[in-house]
């Protein structure tokens, strides 16, 4: 996880399973992880194994904007209600 910014979230966060593939890394804020963040994470993923021949073929890291993702599926906001059985 990175560091814990002025709203109390973290940064970034680095998503994998067991054999380093697929690794995930999701950023609250591109351009901020662009000019501060990314030499950061793309030395850590180089320097324990995760940029290897198969997940950087072509493209070591792809960016995808998820943010019209967050209203799309509104199934899972609804914590406080009873579940029926």
């Amino acid at each position: 996880m990175g560091p814990i910014n002025g709203d109390g979230k973290y940064e970034y966060l680095v998503l994998t399973q067991a054999l380093k593939h697929p690794t995930v890394v999701l950023v609250r804020d591109v351009g901020r992880y662009e000019g501060v963040y990314r030499a950061e994470i793309t030395d850590y993923l180089d320097r324990y194994g995760y940029m290897n021949p198969p997940t950087s073929l072509n493209s070591p890291l792809h960016f995808v904007n998820t943010t019209s993702c967050v209203t799309s599926n509104e199934y899972y906001f609804d914590v406080g209600e009873e579940i029926v059985q």
